[in-house]
């Protein structure tokens, strides 16, 4: 059972999914915005400094438009901040949080990053209660299920309601490596402590 600590990671993690969600809900305003009124930005990579100087010199006959471009330019900005500074939180407190050494030989994984690490133990907590990586992905709901009676078979479908990024992520990390050898791996001190505090 998650103590209270665990809890208030959790919480975190979970405001800056919803703040990267929000930040891309914007982006696609803005493009779709652009993209009714036939402006097109003809480079492949967008949301970059030159992409924003490019946004700034859109201008629009109605004034309507050009409020409504500024505004969600600005909302757009807004977001980018609020994800940034609930990115900085989470480095901030990972430090002193009872899995944070954990967290930290995660990151030894190739792909993965301080916010797939943190999100993974914050949604798994205790990784070696696990016997395996199959009970892993079945309590998070990533194992497929088929049901079939006699002549009748229905495909196996994902019976996760998770977020496809979080999807990803835990797929990424136990692929990666399975728990038995992940637990293995980790240094028992991580561990022990871990399940002490």
């Amino acid at each position: 059972m998650p103590d209270e600590i665990h809890e208030a990671m959790r919480d975190l993690v979970r405001a800056r999914e919803s703040a990267a969600e929000d930040q891309r809900h914007k982006r696609q305003l803005i493009s779709a915005f652009l993209l009714r009124h036939g402006r097109i930005y003809h480079r492949t990579k967008t949301w970059t400094m030159r992409y924003r100087r490019w946004l700034q010199r859109q201008s629009f006959d109605h004034p309507a438009q050009q409020v409504a471009l500024q505004e969600m330019v600005l909302a757009e900005r807004h977001a980018v901040e609020r994800v940034a500074r609930l990115t900085t939180g989470i480095k901030e407190l990972v430090t002193d949080w009872q899995l944070g050494p954990v967290v930290e030989a995660l990151q030894a994984l190739r792909g993965v990053a301080l916010i797939s690490a943190v999100t993974f133990m914050a949604e798994i907590g205790d990784v070696c209660r696990f016997e395996d990586s199959r009970k892993l992905m079945a309590d998070l709901g990533l194992v497929p299920s088929e049901y079939s009676t006699g002549q009748t078979v229905i495909p196996p479908f994902l019976m996760g309601a998770d977020s496809t990024d979080r999807r990803n992520t835990f797929d990424h990390i136990l692929f990666e490596q399975p728990v038995e050898s992940f637990c293995r791996c980790l240094p028992t001190q991580c561990l022990s402590r871990a399940r002490v505090q």
